[in-house]
């Protein structure tokens, strides 16, 4: 079910682009996942064999993170089953120069309105097959343009943005809490990426390890038995939020619900 572990390794972030709460009042903290805390998530991922994608993203600009260098070879050194890839605004990438080549990926989202800043970051890394340079140009909206063509958002990040803005998505399950963990600075399991108000804790990886918080933390099951039976909008952070994820195996999870065999993912 599992396809993302995403990290988030800083509080810190140099911009507040108006899709961010940080542009609505989220504030920059000097917190930083440490040394030791990197280390314990490395074993537990190669203690289970997870070999799908790493997301060093969070909600702060990545390369900001204290001794990040340190950070990024726990997690890539050793040939990893796992594939690592990064978002940021690029910032600070040159101090990585001599680690690109161990990235899956890096996404770089130049967020500059000129777009010959983006043209720039575009021609200079031009050369890094596993770099991708997207122009994303703020316009204050929350809107953001691909290639000045596609427009995308982002969700309102749990209510911390805007109100709800539900309403025919009341009752859809979303697949973030199916498919993605997210694990915060400090070694806590937070209920998703978007939940920018509550933060809610679900557990610690010093309390249980990836594997057993995935399969056998029961908080994590009840949020999922509630978007599966139709009930997300009872539920706090989740009844705000207007995130719609696909869920991996969707028919496979609804099957073995309504066939009432005891599954520890849906219980």
């Amino acid at each position: 079910m599992i396809d993302r572990v995403e990290l988030n390794p800083t509080e810190l972030c140099n911009l507040k682009c108006s899709f961010c709460p940080r542009s609505k009042g989220y504030p920059n903290s000097n917190l930083n996942m440490s040394e030791r805390t990197a280390l314990e998530i490395r074993k537990q991922l190669d203690a289970c064999g997870y070999d799908r994608k790493v997301s060093i993203t969070g909600r702060g600009e990545p390369t900001l993170t204290r001794d990040f260098k340190r950070l990024l070879y726990i997690m890539l050194e050793n040939n990893p089953r796992y594939d690592v890839y990064m978002n940021t605004n690029g910032k600070k990438l040159d101090e990585l120069s001599d680690m690109f080549h161990l990235f899956w990926r890096i996404n770089l989202d130049v967020y500059d309105t000129d777009v010959s800043v983006y043209e720039q970051a575009l021609d200079k890394y031009s050369r890094w097959d596993n770099i991708d340079v997207r122009h994303r140009p703020d316009d204050g909206s929350g809107y953001m343009s691909y290639n000045d063509k596609n427009q995308a958002t982002f969700s309102n990040r749990g209510g911390k943005l805007v109100e709800s803005r539900l309403n025919s998505h009341g009752k859809q399950a979303c697949g973030f809490i199916f498919n993605k963990v997210f694990i915060n600075w400090n070694g806590d399991y937070n209920l998703c990426c978007d939940d920018w108000t509550a933060q809610i804790k679900m557990s610690t990886i010093w309390e249980q390890s990836i594997e057993d918080y995935v399969n056998n933390n029961s908080k994590l099951a009840h949020y999922r038995h509630m978007h599966l039976n139709g009930q997300r909008d009872c539920l706090h952070v989740c009844g705000s939020c207007d995130r719609v994820a696909t869920i991996n195996n969707q028919q496979h999870l609804l099957k073995l619900r309504d066939s009432k065999n005891e599954y520890n993912i849906i219980r």
